[in-house]
Order: structure tokens, then C-alpha cells, then sequence
């Protein structure tokens, strides 16, 4: 009897091991990368148009992790995006609501102050169980991330759309401007970051670094490129402003100058 007890259970372990390694999904927790970077590309779409066109906006790059494990017998896939938002020190606070009050209603979006900390923090389910978290990081500065959480692995995984030619030049003429304006050598072609936006098109940033900084500071050489617009950054290692469409945050790091411009929603 024990050696039949010992044998079934044997075959159960086996049996649970094929199923894992090979059975298709059956609830929402195993639908794989694939299908959650969807989820994910729609969420940091209506993250930007929610907050409308008057801060800056920047794409980060997609975070795409195949270490984590979804079992002992099985390994899975992560993917984690986010989006900065830079707006007038005062106006961070006021910004991350109307973002929460600007997305889906089915996400439950919601914001809480916290008792320590530069500000408030906002959370939301952009459904499939892909979560939304993150707030204000520093005065004037929010950051949220969308994260698909540990997934089945997928062959292709969506990144967001590919931005189209006249967005490219676009953003290469404005880069241009930048590093002339600052008497330094243009990069190569920037690095893009884009996400599919709730009414079509896409939001997308170009960002790019070259060696040196500028002798005479971000200001003084960027501040004929801003002209009438808003500045919404201006401290010594950084100088973010509105041209047009376009936002272009330039920061000096370790001996080298930083740009990105977006277009948002």
C-alpha cells in the first residue's frame, strides 16, 4: 500500500511539472508579457494625455526583466515603464490629482498624501492586473511607474508604437538646436521611448548624450531656444522648457549633457 500511496504521488508531481511547463493559460495571473505590454503601452498613453500639455513629459526606457520566476519550475518575464512629469514646484500636488481624476474610470485611480516624503503618491489598476504607482519624488518632479509584475514569457513584447517620420525629424532638429546653442557636438540618433495615446498617435521622447558642458551654463546658452514659452526647470544642472509641442529637458551628469524632448498626447 505505501509503495502505491508513493507512486501516485510521484505521478501527481509529474503531471503538475508537464502542466506548468506546457498547458495554455487558464486565468487572467498567467496571460503572458506579450499581452500585458499591451495593457502597459495603453496605460502610459492615458498617463500623459490625462496630464495635458502643459508640463514636460518624459518617457523613460522600457525596463525588460526575463530573471524573475513564476514557479520553482519555471522562469518569466517582467516589464516596467515610466513616465516623469516636471511642472512648477508648487503645482506638482495639484498636477498628480488632475492626473488621477484624468484616467479611465475602470483603473480606480486614486492619490493619498503620505505623513513623510516630498508629496503625495497615486496607485491604479490599468486592469490585467498591470499596476500604476509612483507620485512626487522631489518639488515640481513626479514619477509613475506601470509594471506588469512577473509574467509568462512571450515571443514579442510591444514596446509602444514606432514613431513616425515627421516625428523623428522633429525631435533630431530640436536636439540640433540644443547642442548649438550650447557650442557642443550633436550625438548620434537618439534612443526613443513612445506609448500608444487614448485618441491615436503616440507620445514619444528622443533622448540622447554627448561628452562636455557647456562653460557658460544650461541658461545662458538655452534661454533664446525657451523665448516667450515656459520654463519649467532652471537650476544649475538642469533647464527644461516648452517649445511649441515639444518639451526639452537638458541636465549635465558625471562630465556630460544630457537632452530629451517629448511630445506628449
Amino acid at each position: 500500500m505505501p509503495t502505491v500511496v508513493l507512486g501516485w504521488a510521484l505521478l501527481l508531481v509529474v503531471l503538475a511539472c508537464v502542466s506548468v511547463r506546457r498547458d495554455a493559460p487558464t486565468v487572467r495571473e498567467q496571460r503572458d508579457l506579450g499581452a500585458a505590454a499591451t495593457v502597459a503601452d495603453r496605460a502610459l498613453g492615458a498617463l500623459v494625455a490625462a496630464a495635458g500639455p502643459d508640463p514636460l513629459v518624459e518617457l523613460g526606457t522600457p525596463r525588460l526583466d526575463r530573471g524573475c520566476r513564476l514557479s520553482v519550475a519555471r522562469d518569466g518575464a517582467s516589464l516596467a515603464r515610466t513616465v516623469t512629469f516636471r511642472a512648477g514646484a508648487e503645482d506638482a500636488a495639484e498636477l498628480l490629482d488632475r492626473i488621477s481624476d484624468g484616467l479611465p474610470a475602470a483603473y480606480r485611480a486614486g492619490t493619498r498624501p503620505l505623513p513623510a516624503g516630498p508629496g503625495p503618491r497615486l496607485r491604479a489598476d490599468a486592469g490585467e492586473f498591470v499596476a500604476i504607482t509612483g507620485g512626487v519624488t522631489a518639488p515640481g518632479r513626479i514619477e509613475l511607474t506601470v509594471a506588469t509584475g512577473c509574467r509568462p514569457d512571450a515571443s514579442a513584447v510591444d514596446l509602444g508604437p514606432a514613431p513616425v517620420a515627421a516625428a523623428r525629424s522633429s525631435a533630431r532638429g530640436e536636439l540640433d538646436r540644443v547642442f548649438d546653442a550650447l557650442g557642443l557636438a550633436a550625438p548620434a540618433d537618439p534612443d526613443w521611448s513612445s506609448a500608444t495615446c487614448p485618441a491615436g498617435g503616440a507620445a514619444y521622447t528622443a533622448r540622447t548624450a554627448g561628452p562636455g558642458t557647456p562653460t557658460g551654463g544650461l541658461a545662458a546658452g538655452l534661454r533664446s531656444l525657451a523665448g516667450a514659452g515656459p520654463v519649467l526647470v532652471d537650476t544649475p544642472q538642469s533647464y527644461g522648457y516648452r517649445a511649441g509641442p515639444l518639451g526639452v529637458l537638458v541636465e549635465t551628469v558625471d562630465g556630460e549633457t544630457r537632452v530629451a524632448v517629448s511630445h506628449g498626447c
